[in-house]
């Protein structure tokens, strides 16, 4: 069929339609699958085909210019983070399913809403006073605590300078324990601190038991910073609760776990005990055998027993005695004795017990005392120390500042290799350059388990609080520290079975490393400047709105506090406290993230680019025409058919290339009666065979010429 000559034609501007097309709001709309919203209710009027307006550019571009910024806005957050809060609302034990489908709305299209379930929101910088090797020794003898006052009982018992200090909190917890379970802890609750030991053992003789703690200094400033962190956490959400962005006090309050952890060494200590063949009043065995550690290896990994160091039985005896000024005992005033020894330099262990007990079965006729060689291995391990809370303020208790007491319990983790594996049965202490070996001397362990008589003790079984008798009471009969707490539970004798044995031992090498562990947890306490003194002007930068920034803030903490005028000039130790809270994140976690946020700001810059490009001079023309179904068919309907060469045998489908290649093209007609714009199909996009004449014009109304609307009767 020809095409028919067209006439352009100016019309009158439309009235009831100006402010859509002015605006191009109806364009906006349309592209946003709102057209219902800008319809109209009456007839049809004739309409412009093709705009020249660059707002008309602007409005259709919307459509991807909103949905660029909105991928911008959630890239944005992704990259800085944003805490959002402590769970999801909803069932309880269903955060996955909840989880799924923020997944599933937050990725549309295909925008990463991570979960960091540890969120770093600040926290302190304080100092010890001392340096590294005043703070962790790995040599221990009389000396490191020659300015201190261990010399009388009272202040080896009631001062927390002194290792035998933790015996008062010790002893109730050990009389009143089970016995050790193969993976445990103590909570050990004394006049100056709060804290978890930790230990690894097993019911089977095919373990090494392991103790670990916190290190005292570190744990008292570590709870008075979490203290003020707290305070100024509140103070925030009274004056700011909703800034900045990506640390909302309002929302990290809420968190469902707060944990706040600083990085230290921590005490780990190793024990190994072998029964030896008993002593009676007719027999002592020659030679007793201690076990030989190798350094980074197991030495339990059978029921075999190891390497072993070999020591005179009557040697070691003979010189306790002296070193206790009383003779041998041979009765029942004498139930245990703990002898320490010091091991060669080259050995791993750097102490040995060769313990002595009372044979329970034995009679003042027939003595007979059990024997039991026990080796003891001590580092320095990399670790943090934490104090956590779950739910709100009520479980963090204030850092008692006059008293210089820590108020909340201080557990510990350990920063080493397979750190994760350590209660296995196959764990051994990792060759990577986290552990320092201690050498323990006599002086030292004098310090850690000092002779007391025992008369000077009351101890109460009910309660096993320890009270200190006035001085010059006499006593025949003298017992250590460690003695006391080995009394309080069952010595490994003939009379149990094997299994038997075996958990009294564990008992007996948990209860020696524990001692040892909080011995060694005090070291540089008695350096201790005390918190006060460190955090300067506690008290009244307490409402200190710029330190409170300092502290509450995303990411590592930094400097609040300066360092204190008494550790000035003198050797000191920088340590940190982060804050870490749990709770749901938008932010980026892995790889697959970031490749989601590079795909959204590549969309985003296309969007803008291509926006750009249609805002250039001599570009702006846009239309919005044809854009639903219905449009189509009554545009086809009404125009022209096809020759049959065009579309032939298309009516059952279309299956071939060169009819999928056509290309629709929109022409103008001149007929009175019919519409004016026709569908034509060519061969490709050139439109340089149409007549100007034929092209829809910018700013012409198309519609039905001299068209009458016929009304039914």
């Amino acid at each position: 069929m020809d095409k028919s000559p067209a006439t352009i034609r100016s019309r009158s501007k439309k009235t009831g339609n100006v402010l859509y097309d002015c605006l191009a709001v109806r364009v906006l709309l349309r592209a946003s699958a709102s057209a219902s919203a800008a319809a109209l209710t009456d007839d049809e009027p004739p309409k412009q085909v093709v705009y020249k307006s660059r707002a008309t550019v602007v409005w259709r571009s919307a459509v991807h210019i909103l949905p660029a910024a909105v991928s911008v806005f959630l890239a944005f957050i992704n990259i800085k983070g944003y805490f959002i809060g402590a769970s999801l609302q909803g069932d309880d034990d269903a955060d996955s399913l909840k989880f799924a489908t923020l997944q599933v709305v937050a990725k549309d299209p295909s925008t990463p809403f991570g979960l960091r379930k540890k969120w770093p929101v600040g926290g302190g910088i304080f100092w010890l006073n001392g340096s590294d090797t005043q703070l962790w020794p790995t040599y221990l003898d009389k000396e490191y605590l020659e300015n201190v006052n261990c010399s009388t009982i009272q202040n080896r018992l009631t001062s927390p300078w002194c290792p035998s200090y933790g015996f008062e909190s010790l002893q109730p917890l050990i009389g009143t324990w089970w016995g050790p379970e193969p993976h445990s802890q103590f909570d050990q609750q004394g006049s100056d601190i709060r804290k978890v030991i930790h230990y690894s053992s097993s019911r089977v003789d095919q373990k090494d038991t392991w103790v670990y703690t916190t290190h005292a200094p570190t744990a008292n400033l570590q709870d008075a910073i979490v203290t003020r962190y707290r305070d100024s956490l509140d103070l925030l959400r009274e004056v700011s609760p909703d800034s900045p962005l990506e640390a909302k006090p309002a929302n990290i309050y809420l968190a469902k776990s707060k944990l706040y952890q600083v990085k230290t060494k921590v005490p780990l200590v190793r024990t190994c005990c072998h029964p030896q063949p008993p002593i009676n009043s007719s027999s002592m065995p020659t030679s007793v055998y201690f076990p030989k550690f190798e350094e980074y290896q197991i030495y339990r990994n059978s029921s075999e027993i190891g390497p072993v160091f070999e020591m005179d039985t009557l040697q070691l005896l003979n010189q306790e005695m002296v070193r206790r000024n009383y003779s041998l005992p041979r009765d029942h005033n004498f139930p245990i004795l703990a002898i320490p020894v010091e091991m060669p330099e080259e050995e791993v262990a750097s102490l040995g017990l060769l313990l002595i007990h009372l044979d329970p079965e034995a009679t003042a006729e027939l003595p007979r005392w059990d024997v039991m060689a026990c080796s003891i291995d001590t580092r320095w391990a990399k670790g943090r120390s934490i104090i956590e809370t779950n739910g709100l303020r009520p479980d963090l208790v204030s850092h008692e500042f006059m008293s210089d007491r820590v108020a909340n319990t201080v557990r510990t983790e350990l920063d080493i290799a397979g750190a994760d594996s350590f209660e296995s049965l196959s764990w051994a202490p990792p060759n990577d350059g986290n552990l320092e070996r201690i050498r323990l001397r006599m002086g030292w362990y004098d310090l850690l388990s000092p002779l007391i008589p025992s008369t000077e003790m009351n101890v109460q079984p009910g309660w096993g609080a320890v009270t200190i008798q006035p001085p010059g009471s006499t006593a025949d009969t003298y017992g250590t520290t460690i003695e006391q707490l080995i009394k309080l539970t069952t010595f490994p004798n003939t009379t149990l079975s094997l299994t038997g044995q075996i958990r009294v031992k564990k008992s007996v090498e948990v209860i020696i490393a524990a001692t040892v562990a909080d011995g060694l947890s005090r070291c540089g306490a008695h350096m201790h400047i005390g918190a006060s003194q460190n955090i300067s002007n506690w008290q009244a930068d307490r409402y200190n709105v710029t330190y409170a920034r300092t502290q509450v803030r995303l990411g590592e903490p930094v400097e609040t506090f300066p360092l204190p005028e008494v550790l000035v000039g003198r050797p000191h130790t920088q340590m940190t406290m982060r804050a870490i809270y749990t709770g749901y994140v938008i932010s980026i976690t892995n790889s697959f993230d970031r490749f989601c946020v590079v795909l959204l700001l590549a969309y985003a810059a296309v969007a803008v680019a291509h926006t750009l490009w249609c805002l250039k001079p001599g570009r702006g023309r846009a239309h919005e025409a044809w854009s639903t179904i219905p449009e189509l068919v009554a545009l086809s309907q009404q125009s022209d058919p096809e020759p049959p060469s065009i579309l032939s045998n298309t009516c059952a489908g279309v299956r071939s290339l060169e009819t999928i290649g056509r290309v629709a093209v929109v022409e103008c007609v001149d007929e009175p009666g019919r519409e004016e714009l026709q569908l034509r199909l060519g061969k490709d996009f050139r439109t340089d065979g149409i007549h100007e004449i034929a092209r829809p014009q910018p700013g012409v109304e198309y519609g039905a010429r001299e068209y009458k609307r016929v009304i039914s009767p």
